[in-house]
């Protein structure tokens, strides 16, 4: 299991938090964060996770926003220094795409 003495109270709280929930109940939290660390913890106890390409994908797919819209906001994610790579900003496009 991965070590969380570094992790912020904050990230300890929303682990808590989420594990509190029943496995059964498929509408309990998901975290959503694009922290290494942070991510590498919730697989390895099994927490849902997403991160925010992933948000984009699934506001496109509800119909919340439009596919440009999403597209945008992945390129500002990116102007902004998130470490995204280029394949995955390629993947995401990809992604939106397929949903629109």
């Amino acid at each position: 299991m991965p070590a969380l003495a570094a992790a912020s109270e904050g990230d300890v709280a929303l682990l808590a938090y989420a594990l509190a929930f029943d496995d059964r109940d498929d509408r309990g939290p998901v975290v959503v964060t694009d922290d290494k660390p942070l991510r590498v913890t919730c697989e390895a106890l099994s927490v849902p996770l997403s991160g925010s390409i992933g948000v984009l994908v699934r506001a496109v797919e509800r119909g919340d926003i439009e596919q440009k819209e999403a597209k945008q906001k992945l390129y500002a994610i990116d102007e902004v220094g998130a470490g995204l790579n280029a394949s995955l900003v390629r993947k995401a496009e990809r992604m939106t795409d397929a949903t629109a």
